[in-house]
């Protein structure tokens, strides 16, 4: 009986796949076994198992000039109501005058401080020097937070809510603007090792209207329209390595006339205790009338087009089953 034991557990270690000696580490979250790193049958996408009523995380992932700012009024209001249940998270986030407290953006905006954290477009090892951080104040929150709460992470929230940088793709104007973005893909397999129910709000735009707002603003200058069509590219990639029920898909224009039932979706799938008809009255579309052509000439043809096939691909992935 021994010895037949004993064949089984040898069996077993030939046939399993061993892992590295990186992922011995019980912090290695992103570990691959041996063997599988350059396998086409391994499955990298991150599977969303973890749900609660009751405590949830979540993150706004939108272009640069897709309604940050729209959505930030409506989540202010769910901050200051009497039932309140949203509160802005600035460790998982950013706190602009707390630099090492900021882990998910890599630089200041002010230029004497260099603050580097998890999305650095120009330090590897920074990016992965917080992802500690980030775990830690998930398990945070999934040991010590077990009231009715949603923890909004990106959106400019509080009192002094000018200190919270909201994170879109791309997050402020540096020399390495492309690169500096967030990454829901790290996010999810985060969480999902927390053991936190984590949830996105895709937003979406027409992409004139994009461009507009944030070339009118003077985001990006000149290379503003080519750094938007790499980051819709970017951020259709991340979303198609995490399982479709992570996330809930927005168009800017659309947000005011929703139905009944499209409000009841998304209360329901950000945090069911939400009031979310009091929150869309206070979502207001941008008046902005500008052309594009106004800002960017006979070129603003071609650049509505490229960045309007990155978002095809994004909403075609939005309209695939849960």
């Amino acid at each position: 009986m021994r010895f037949l034991v004993f064949i089984a557990i040898v069996i077993w270690n030939i046939h399993s796949p061993t892992l590295s000696y990186a992922a011995t580490r019980s912090d290695d979250i992103f570990a691959v076994p041996e063997g599988r790193m350059n396998s086409t049958t391994y499955d990298y996408k991150v599977k969303k198992t973890i749900y609660n009523s009751k405590t949830r995380v979540m993150f706004v992932a939108g272009l640069e000039g897709t309604g940050h700012h729209g959505l930030s009024e409506m989540f202010r209001a769910c901050n200051k109501l009497p039932s309140s249940i949203c509160t802005p998270n600035s460790k998982i986030a950013y706190n602009m005058e707390q630099c090492p407290e900021g882990i998910l953006v890599e630089h200041q905006q002010t230029a004497e401080v260099d603050c580097k954290g998890l999305f650095s477009g120009n330090d590897a090892p920074s990016a992965y020097k917080y992802i500690t951080g980030i775990v830690n104040e998930l398990k945070r929150i999934k040991s010590t937070d077990t009231t009715v709460r949603l923890h909004v992470v990106g959106l400019q929230l509080g009192q002094e809510y000018s200190k919270y940088a909201m994170l879109s793709y791309p997050n402020f104007n540096f020399d390495s603007k492309a690169l500096s973005h967030p990454d829901v893909f790290v996010m999810a397999k985060l969480a999902e090792s927390a053991g936190i129910d984590f949830r996105i709000i895709v937003m979406l735009r027409g992409s004139e209207a994009i461009l507009v707002s944030t070339i009118s603003r003077g985001f990006g200058f000149n290379q503003e329209p080519m750094v938007l069509v790499d980051n819709a590219a970017v951020l259709y990639s991340q979303l198609k390595l995490i399982d479709r029920r992570f996330f809930f898909c927005l168009e800017y224009e659309k947000i005011p006339t929703l139905t009944k039932k499209e409000k009841d979706e998304l209360r329901m799938f950000l945090h069911p205790k939400l009031e979310i008809d009091t929150m869309l009255k206070l979502f207001e579309v941008s008046s902005n009338t500008k052309r594009l052509d106004e800002e960017m000439g006979n070129s603003a043809p071609y650049h509505i087009h490229q960045l309007e096939a990155r978002q095809f691909l994004i909403r075609k992935l939005c309209r695939s089953k849960y």
